[in-house]
């Protein structure tokens, strides 16, 4: 069988040769012409360095306030300064380059996120800025750290370098003033996120994960509503969670009415009852980019 489609063939076997060889030699032509590359894309590869990077925090409150207990989201924006295009290595989720800080009136360290370990393996986002380029990142603050006091506080953002000792890049702070509690401005602020999240008003137009993880971080009865219905029409297991560490009994009055879904809502809603209370963390919950 062999012989008969070779004997077929070999009349036009070189003509297909030639063309199989011209086929060949125009892919090596194509991969030596992307290979050679013009000194502004060399430029390119620059690793941004101290000095190349402006950083501007700007935490979205109301007045530059909150109250106890309310969401706190902040907007980070990394703009390329130097006169070149620069690359920033972000980091993962898991080992992001963004380090952020609170302080308490008395400059006192009262939570931060881990500092990157510069050496580890794994998948990182690379960023080119172009001068005068912009990148930008939103963060829920709360979700780090609980404001259980009235008082003055400062948010600090730091952006690392990962290598040896881990060079600041750029940094900003921003101070915050959190008012005593009141559970009707609460249940406003977390309807607001909730509406703008579904697009059924005009506000910030924020990534989705924002709105989301936002409302993930509130540990008061102000976001259960809200929460169920994450919940129930998106199967969100994450919203039931959150659910669970708040910990009340409308809390989990809901999740034992939504467990008995024969859906993936009722089976996310029974694995969220089957957590303990101290294993309810939503260790991600900080990360945008």
């Amino acid at each position: 069988m062999r012989q008969s489609c070779s004997v077929s063939v070999r009349g036009g076997a070189s003509v297909l040769q030639r063309i199989g060889l011209a086929f060949v030699v125009a892919i090596i032509l194509a991969a030596i012409l992307a290979s050679v590359t013009t000194p502004r894309e060399v430029q390119s590869t620059i690793v941004a360095k101290s000095g190349d990077l402006n950083l501007r925090l700007t935490l979205i409150t109301q007045g530059g306030a909150i109250t106890m207990g309310e969401p706190l989201i902040a907007r980070i924006d990394l703009t390329n300064s130097s006169g070149d295009a620069v690359e920033v290595n972000l980091g993962n989720n898991l080992n992001p380059g963004t380090c952020l800080e609170i302080l308490d009136d008395k400059g006192e360290l009262l939570a931060s996120t881990p500092r990157p370990e510069p050496h580890v393996e794994g998948m990182k986002m690379i960023r080119t800025l172009e001068p005068a380029q912009v990148y930008s990142q939103h963060w829920v603050v709360s979700a780090l750290y609980q404001f259980k006091r009235p008082g003055v506080y400062t948010v600090r953002v730091r952006q690392l370098r990962f290598a040896d000792a881990l060079p600041v890049l750029a940094e900003d702070e921003a101070q915050l003033r959190v008012l005593p509690f009141n559970r009707t401005l609460l249940e406003a602020r977390c309807d607001v996120i909730f509406r703008e999240m579904r697009g059924l008003t005009k506000g910030q137009k924020l990534p989705l994960s924002a709105y989301t993880k936002a409302l993930y971080s509130v540990r008061d009865e102000a976001a259960l509503p809200h929460l169920e219905w994450m919940g129930r029409e998106w199967e969100d297991k994450h919203a039931f969670i959150a659910l669970r560490r708040i910990g009340t009994k409308r809390a989990t009055d809901i999740l034992s009415r939504l467990s008995s879904r024969q859906d993936g809502a009722g089976k996310a809603a029974r694995r969220a009852l089957e957590k303990p209370l101290d294993k309810t963390d939503i260790m991600w919950e900080m990360n945008y980019y």
